[in-house]
Protein backbone atom coordinates (compact mmCIF):
# COMPACT_ATOMS: atom_id res chain seq x y z
CA UNK A 1 0.00 0.00 0.00
CA UNK A 2 1.58 3.16 -1.00
CA UNK A 3 2.40 5.67 1.88
CA UNK A 4 0.74 8.75 2.01
CA UNK A 5 2.90 11.63 3.14
CA UNK A 6 0.00 14.14 5.05
CA UNK A 7 1.32 17.31 2.89
CA UNK A 8 -0.74 18.10 -0.14
CA UNK A 9 -0.83 20.88 -2.01
CA UNK A 10 -2.50 22.26 -4.55
CA UNK A 11 -1.94 25.18 -7.05
CA UNK A 12 -3.05 26.80 -10.45
CA UNK A 13 -1.14 25.61 -13.38
CA UNK A 14 -1.05 27.58 -16.54
CA UNK A 15 -1.16 25.09 -19.79
CA UNK A 16 -0.25 26.14 -23.21
CA UNK A 17 -2.22 23.91 -25.65
CA UNK A 18 -2.75 23.42 -29.40
CA UNK A 19 -5.57 22.91 -31.22
CA UNK A 20 -5.24 19.77 -33.13
CA UNK A 21 -7.35 20.84 -36.23
CA UNK A 22 -6.10 24.35 -37.10
CA UNK A 23 -2.90 24.41 -34.58
CA UNK A 24 -3.99 27.62 -32.74
CA UNK A 25 -2.00 27.81 -29.32
CA UNK A 26 -4.32 28.80 -26.42
CA UNK A 27 -3.39 28.83 -22.50
CA UNK A 28 -5.66 26.90 -20.18
CA UNK A 29 -5.66 26.51 -16.29
CA UNK A 30 -5.48 23.80 -14.11
CA UNK A 31 -5.41 23.20 -10.48
CA UNK A 32 -3.28 20.60 -9.66
CA UNK A 33 -2.28 18.66 -6.58
CA UNK A 34 0.57 17.48 -5.60
CA UNK A 35 1.52 15.00 -2.88
CA UNK A 36 4.52 13.00 -2.35
CA UNK A 37 3.94 8.71 -2.21
CA UNK A 38 6.73 6.65 -1.72
CA UNK A 39 9.31 8.83 -1.71
CA UNK A 40 7.83 10.51 -5.58
CA UNK A 41 6.18 13.53 -6.30
CA UNK A 42 2.79 12.90 -7.72
CA UNK A 43 0.53 15.58 -9.65
CA UNK A 44 -3.04 15.34 -9.97
CA UNK A 45 -5.04 17.51 -12.18
CA UNK A 46 -8.30 17.88 -10.91
CA UNK A 47 -10.24 20.10 -13.47
CA UNK A 48 -9.74 22.30 -16.79
CA UNK A 49 -10.72 25.96 -15.75
CA UNK A 50 -10.53 26.57 -19.79
CA UNK A 51 -9.05 29.63 -21.59
CA UNK A 52 -11.99 32.45 -20.01
CA UNK A 53 -10.26 31.96 -16.50
CA UNK A 54 -10.02 35.43 -15.65
CA UNK A 55 -8.89 35.58 -11.84
CA UNK A 56 -5.99 37.62 -11.39
CA UNK A 57 -3.04 35.75 -10.22
CA UNK A 58 -1.93 37.04 -7.12
CA UNK A 59 -6.15 35.56 -6.37
CA UNK A 60 -4.95 32.14 -7.65
CA UNK A 61 -3.71 31.14 -4.22
CA UNK A 62 -7.57 31.98 -2.39
CA UNK A 63 -8.89 30.28 -5.02
CA UNK A 64 -6.33 26.91 -4.66
CA UNK A 65 -7.05 26.99 -1.13
CA UNK A 66 -10.94 26.64 -1.55
CA UNK A 67 -10.47 24.41 -3.93
CA UNK A 68 -8.74 22.25 -1.71
CA UNK A 69 -11.32 22.61 1.04
CA UNK A 70 -14.13 21.76 -1.34
CA UNK A 71 -12.65 18.52 -2.28
CA UNK A 72 -11.81 17.53 1.04
CA UNK A 73 -15.49 18.43 2.47
CA UNK A 74 -14.60 21.51 4.71
CA UNK A 75 -16.01 24.69 5.33
CA UNK A 76 -15.24 27.81 7.21
CA UNK A 77 -16.30 28.10 10.78
CA UNK A 78 -16.34 31.80 10.99
CA UNK A 79 -16.36 31.56 14.95
CA UNK A 80 -12.79 29.46 14.47
CA UNK A 81 -9.52 29.71 12.45
CA UNK A 82 -10.01 25.78 12.16
CA UNK A 83 -11.60 24.14 8.90
CA UNK A 84 -13.63 21.25 9.92
CA UNK A 85 -15.42 18.43 7.65
CA UNK A 86 -18.95 18.97 7.27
Amino acid sequence: MPRLNATLRLFIRRTQTRNRTSGDLYVTYRPVQTARVNGAVKRTMLLNLDSHFDLPQEQWPGLARRTHQSLRGCVRRPETACFWPV
